[in-house]
């Protein structure tokens, strides 16, 4: 495995506060040793070992990693703890963030971005941890890709038997966004959590196509994702069944077909 050590000179543009970006090779063992940074984005599609020292001034984070969210949840607090706006992408993600609320928080976490590509059930429900660990968010964004299951439980299910998490408010929350919700039952949990546990939301914002591929087109009609038209409605509905009765009057609610 390669070993590297980047230095603060390796990115002369940390300390304007323009971001510094580098794309990781598929195998290494990387250790960033530049304390000053305020911007950074790292792209990783292998097995990368990153550590990014003591980043005592970084406020803006962005990575593209083959590593599960729990590392992000697990070990970013205390490496880099002002951290205001984190965004991650995740195009493997096979293992639920653990439900154990961190220890250590992003205290200082307003805007968080996630983008996951999910193998299998995932439990979306788990993601509470991330809300959990951020007293000061502002803005969560949820971007899902996944292929989607024709499934009706949630039609035919009794709204009250969704998992509840007491003791955990989000009162600094302000917007949330779920890109390409489909009919999965812990998204559901989790909407409906941030909705009965957040006293400031303004506007949530439900996209059920979320610019995904439509199967319409014969030349297209053996895709791998499903076809989005017919998961759209059937989410639509989910969201008339489960979600608008919760929503307070001062919460502007967008579900978008």
């Amino acid at each position: 495995m390669l070993r590297y050590n980047l230095l603060e000179d390796t990115f002369p543009a940390a300390a304007a506060q323009q971001p510094a970006c580098i794309n990781l090779p598929q195998t290494a063992d990387i250790k960033i040793e530049a304390p000053n940074i305020y911007r950074f984005c790292f792209i990783t599609f292998g097995q990368v070992d990153v550590s990014l020292g003591e980043s005592l001034r970084l406020k803006n984070l962005e990575m593209f990693d083959c590593r599960p969210l729990c590392y992000a949840l697990e070990e970013l607090p205390s490496i880099a703890p002002n951290l205001e706006t984190f965004s991650i992408y995740s195009p493997r993600e096979v293992v639920n963030t653990r439900m154990a609320l961190a220890p250590s928080k992003f205290l200082h976490l307003k805007y968080l971005s996630i983008s996951i590509h999910v193998h299998g059930d995932y439990d979306y429900f788990s993601l509470v941890s991330f809300l959990g660990a951020a007293p000061s968010f502002e803005t969560f964004i949820l971007n899902v890709q996944t292929q989607l299951e024709h499934t009706n439980e949630l039609l035919s299910e009794d709204p009250s038997h969704l998992r509840k998490m007491l003791g955990c408010r989000h009162d600094k929350l302000k917007e949330v966004k779920i890109s390409r919700f489909y009919p999965s039952k812990s998204l559901v949990e989790l909407t409906c959590h941030i909705l009965e546990t957040t006293s400031s939301l303004e506007c949530l914002t439900l996209d059920t196509a979320g610019g995904g591929l439509r199967c319409s087109d014969r030349e297209f009609c053996k895709c791998s994702f499903l076809d989005r038209t017919k998961e759209a409605r059937k989410a639509v509905l989910v969201i008339r069944k489960y979600i608008v009765g919760k929503v307070r009057s001062r919460v502007k609610l967008d579900a978008v077909e």
